[in-house]
């Protein structure tokens, strides 16, 4: 048994339980175990397991935590810091997605071989597209660093400030025209189709993809003349259909109502 796997299991279990209401995991936990007991269980679990690991002993891991102590060191970050820093990040990323396999490219073209590949292994279209995603928000988080620094007017960031909201305006766009959630489902779950219900469901995994592309853009709004009101809405949309089942998302609706009635 690997504990940095049991470590993974256990983490994504806890955070599963995160996205649902207590009435859903009636039939779904031991009985005599409530909701708290349960998420409090699988959690300490995650950080036993993580602790058996060892994991800042793996010399990728170690090697990755060394580079980021020393970047990260402890004092006042300038401007220029912060922004070497996310150009630097931002390099990296884009050079692992000019490394992905073709098939896992959102622009491959799309021929009949390319088609018949899809229908044998179905998984390749979802995985494409929850990487597509997963790739958005990291390229927006990364930029959205320098967000408070353009719009005091420390630094230009044209076009840092581009690539954070064509990402977050993109997160939002692929991710709400999915008929469901691809990262949160296996082959054939679905055969008979999507129902309301079901997309319901597995739109809890991405709230927060959601919410963080309507922060950035809703923050953005407030300085600048650029509409972004189509996509806030959207997000405010998404998030009001889900907030009966999720805590993360009645929490971010009144942060984002609080931004953009200043607006």
């Amino acid at each position: 048994m690997d504990p940095a796997w049991m470590a993974i299991y256990f983490s994504v279990l806890a955070s599963k339980l995160m996205f649902m209401d207590e009435k859903e995991t009636c039939d779904k936990r031991p009985a005599g175990v409530n909701f708290t007991g349960l998420l409090r269980n699988w959690y300490d679990s995650a950080l036993l397991f993580l602790d058996r690991a060892d994991y800042t002993k793996r010399p990728d891991v170690s090697k990755i935590y060394y580079q980021l102590r020393h970047v990260l060191r402890l004092q006042e970050w300038g401007t220029e810091d912060v922004a070497r820093f996310v150009f630097d990040a931002d390099e990296q990323l884009a050079n692992l997605i000019s490394d992905l396999p073709s098939y896992l490219h959102s622009d491959e073209k799309m021929t009949p071989d390319t088609e018949a590949r899809d229908r044998q292994y179905p998984f390749i279209p979802w995985q494409k597209k929850s990487l597509a995603k997963v790739l958005l928000y990291y390229r927006m988080t990364i930029s959205s660093q320098l967000q408070e620094h353009w719009l005091d007017g420390s630094t230009d960031g044209a076009r840092t400030r581009a690539i954070c909201i064509s990402s977050a305006r993109g997160l939002i766009h692929s991710t709400l025209t999915e008929t469901v959630d691809a990262s949160n489902c296996d082959p054939g779950q679905f055969q008979e189709g999507p129902t309301p219900e079901k997309v319901l469901t597995f739109s809890r995994a991405i709230t927060m993809n959601i919410f963080a592309a309507s922060a950035v853009l809703a923050l953005e709004s407030l300085h600048t003349e650029d509409d972004f009101s189509t996509e806030i809405q959207q997000g405010l949309d998404f998030l009001e259909r889900v907030q009966a089942q999720n805590l993360v998302a009645e929490k971010a609706i009144k942060f984002l109502k609080e931004i953009t009635q200043h607006h």
